[in-house]
């Protein structure tokens, strides 16, 4: 009925079946916001001249974060202990 309607021949139809959704694992799905994560905020830090590989490791003292922080904020956090 679609196909023919499509190519110009037959009369309308409606279609009642739901349009398929796609999604994708939740792992998937997670890797891809930690990668895009992490490109942004290298984008960020290379202003720096400072590169991370890992989120989970290389932000775990903060240093990077106060980093971050301050490009960010266009502000200085002051001193801090390290």
């Amino acid at each position: 009925c679609l196909t023919t309607y499509l190519i110009g021949f037959g009369q309308p139809c409606e279609i009642s079946a739901p349009a398929p959704t796609i999604t994708m694992p939740k792992v998937q799905w997670y890797d891809i916001q930690q990668n895009t994560f992490t490109r942004w905020v290298n984008d960020e830090l290379k202003l720096r001249g400072k590169h991370i590989d890992d989120l989970k490791t290389d932000l775990k003292d903060g240093l990077m974060l106060i980093h971050l922080m301050e490009i960010i904020s266009g502000k200085k956090v002051g001193k801090y202990n390290k």
